[in-house]
């Protein structure tokens, strides 16, 4: 990578660098690289929910059953 492609990649935005990484690694087929972005997006989405839900919203008062203290 040239001084000049370093400097033009600073220059980018996060979602022109996200997009040219895509775009580079579908070997510039854009119609497969937006497949894999959204592929990717729905992936991420779905393991987001799924934090989501795993998140306690508040919590029991209690003890401790004596075998797990």
């Amino acid at each position: 990578m040239t001084a000049a492609q370093i400097a033009a990649m600073m220059d980018m935005t996060e979602v022109e660098v996200a997009a040219t990484a895509y775009i580079e690694a579908a070997q510039g087929d854009v119609d497969q690289a937006l497949h894999w972005a959204v592929s990717d997006l729905l992936a991420m989405e779905a393991k987001l929910s799924e934090a989501l839900r795993a998140v306690s919203r508040g919590y029991v008062r209690g003890e401790l059953p004596a075998a797990a203290a």
